[in-house]
């Protein structure tokens, strides 16, 4: 029998450091696997709006990061909200389905002058950077302020929703002693060395507002008959109403009976003496306008102001006794 020697390394001690340094070397490959998702995406609620002002309301997207054992990770993380249906960016838009449209946009700054678009268009990118920690998830809070402006011409029938659909959440990461990396990182998909990239989809909420039937007098002008010695002619004259409706929005305005009404007719007064007059709705003075839905004016709002002229007559009087005459007639508009 023959024993054979087994040859010795002539530096163990250095082998073992070189196969710890591979160890070693390769540890980062594994700790910067890295996923980051979007675990809230709030609707957005304008309310009630008025059409004539700019509307602004806010809401956060948050997305979660881990950072991975054992010494966490810089992290950038980026948002890009669908353009959905309807579809567009700059303005956005929310519908009535009944064929009317409502202008918005998101923006990422509260003055409003970043304006957040889908993926793969020209806005600036919404980046955030954060160092996450490996003993828990790391929120990044992503604010979004929203706005609809003024000046549009908004029918008030039903609610207007959009929805921005499906949106798209892109990070890009690298190890803690290093830079963060950029918004242009993010966007494009590349990363620091050690580092990596990913992208998961969201769907962002919906964008809803309601246009509440409003309707505005802004003028209404005083009928005046001015001075006359003796009545033997019927004496005419005009005055103004000037009111506003939201686009959409049924209306009727009704003048009523004065204070001294007698067997349906109005009529002015001066210390116990009275002097029958009529409000028409017509230049003509064949249309009486009345205190009720069926002698009343009415029509739909157009979001713009209109002008109603109140035609008066005073009629004829065989004596009438000299004084000052006068009354007041409540407008009313119902909606």
């Amino acid at each position: 029998m023959s024993d054979t020697a087994r040859p010795l390394p002539r530096n163990p001690r250095m082998a073992t450091l070189h196969i710890l340094l591979l160890v070693l070397a390769g540890l980062p490959f594994f700790a910067w696997a890295q996923s980051c998702q979007v675990i809230r995406s709030p609707n957005i609620d304008f309310g009630e709006i008025r059409s004539t002002a700019t509307t602004d309301t806010a809401a956060t997207v948050v997305v979660s990061c881990q950072g991975l054992a054992p010494f966490g990770n810089q992290i950038t993380a980026c948002i890009f909200p669908g353009e959905g249906v309807p579809g567009g960016v700059a303005p956005r838009r929310m519908t009535n389905d009944a064929g009317a449209l409502m202008n918005y946009d998101l923006y990422a700054n509260p003055a409003q002058t970043q304006l957040l678009g889908a993926f793969g268009g020209s806005q600036p990118v919404y980046a955030i950077s954060i160092q996450a920690g490996a003993l828990s998830p790391q929120q990044i809070p992503f604010n979004i302020y929203a706005r609809v402006p003024g000046g549009q011409m908004l029918p008030a029938a039903y609610r207007y929703e959009g929805n921005p659909g499906t949106s798209i959440l892109r990070y890009s990461y690298g190890p803690p002693l290093l830079a963060p990396p950029t918004a242009e990182n993010c966007r494009d998909g590349t990363f620091p060395l050690l580092g990596g990239a990913g992208q998961s989809q969201f769907l962002f909420g919906t964008v809803s507002a309601q246009v509440p039937s409003a309707c505005l007098i802004t003028i209404a002008t005083d009928l005046d008959f001015g001075s006359a010695s003796r009545l033997d002619a019927p004496r005419d004259q005009s005055s103004l109403i000037r009111m506003r409706c939201a686009t959409g929005t049924v209306w009727t305005m009704t003048l009523s009976n004065g204070n001294n009404p007698a067997n349906g007719q109005r009529r002015m007064a001066s210390n116990g003496n009275f002097l029958p007059y009529e409000l028409y709705l017509d230049p003509a003075l064949l249309i009486p306008w009345g205190d009720s839905e069926a002698t009343g004016a009415s029509d739909v709002g157009e979001n713009e102001d209109v002008a109603f002229p109140v035609y008066g007559r005073v009629f004829p009087q065989p004596a009438p006794i000299p004084g000052s005459y006068s009354d007041t007639i409540t407008v009313t508009l119902t909606y």
